[in-house]
């Protein structure tokens, strides 16, 4: 009887734990839910700057970054090697496409596209393929 009683308290004292030790760390709060939901759109893996990396051969090209926001939205770049349309817009679904332009130097470009809501900011890493020597004309 004795090990019976003693076994019961054992597991009862297990699951009392196993939530402690199973929840958010001291002093972090639970991650609120996302402000953007990108479902799709061509991402490279994911890199030490963001999350979230697109690439480009020299030649440029077009992509689509489908997205739903919770909230009304801005998108922001500094670049003037890639066109981004729409800029803002409201809560719901939406479809971004971006131009990129080739690039015609003998460097890679590097870039980024900042989503910008009224509670979450989202960064876009965008690179871009430098030309070839091979394909410079003399």
């Amino acid at each position: 009887m004795y090990k019976k009683k003693l076994m019961l308290l054992a597991t009862a004292l297990m699951m009392a734990l196993v939530p402690a030790f199973s929840s958010c760390k001291a002093g972090k709060e639970p991650q609120k839910d996302s402000v953007f939901h990108i479902s799709s759109a061509s991402f490279d893996s994911h890199s030490s700057e963001s999350k979230y990396v697109m690439s480009f051969s020299a030649e440029g090209g077009v992509a689509y970054i489908d997205f739903e926001s919770s909230e009304p939205w801005n998108a922001t770049c500094q670049e003037d090697w890639f066109v981004l349309t729409p800029q803002k817009g409201t809560p719901g679904n939406m479809r971004m496409t971006l131009k990129v332009n080739e690039n015609q130097k003998n460097t890679p470009r590097k870039g980024k596209i900042t989503l910008e809501a009224k509670s979450e900011i989202l960064e876009i890493v965008l690179f871009q393929q430098k030309l070839y020597q091979g394909d410079l004309e003399e």
